[in-house]
């Protein structure tokens, strides 16, 4: 006959390993989990991000539009959206080789200036209809990366639902 604690204890010490390769391969596919979340959201992230940074420099062409001498600004949202998803960030321009690099960036892009279609006496190049019709545009975009970004919420939602 088989004593049950005999055969508990050569047992014990494998069902313990199993079960600690279990939680690993858990944490794991948790860890992997979280991964894929993450990326999944991170280009509407950095679409969202983009496009509020773009509306303040619409915003603030347009609050200078009376500023002599105000250059308009803007960014170039597809090739800023492509570098932000790439990972590569924008390079920080220095005038010596000695300078040192920012630990971190306040611009999520790089900041243009626009070509004015009818340059003015005063130097200002901000041209009203031109702003208006990208600040529309603009909050128009955003709008819809929203509502992409809550469908895609709501989608994971019901998926972990079942």
């Amino acid at each position: 006959m088989v004593d049950p604690d005999a055969a508990l204890d050569k047992v014990g010490p494998t069902l313990l390993a199993c079960l600690v390769l279990i939680q690993i391969e858990n944490d794991t596919l948790k860890a992997t989990m979280i991964e894929s979340l993450d990326k999944l959201f991170q280009f509407q992230q950095n679409a969202l991000n983009l496009r509020a940074f773009r509306q303040q420099l619409i915003a603030s062409n347009i609050a200078n539009a009376d500023t002599p001498g105000f250059k308009a600004r803007d960014i170039d949202f597809a090739a800023a959206l492509s570098r932000a998803t790439t990972g590569h960030s924008v390079p920080l321009r220095t005038t010596s080789n000695r300078h040192l690099g920012a630990a971190s960036q306040n611009e999520p892009a790089t900041v243009l200036y626009r070509t004015p279609q009818q340059p003015s006496i005063d130097g200002n190049t901000v041209d009203m209809d031109v702003e208006r019709n990208r600040f529309a545009d603009n909050a128009v975009h955003y709008d819809a990366n929203l509502t992409v970004l809550g469908g895609q919420i709501k989608l994971m939602l019901a998926a972990l639902q079942g």
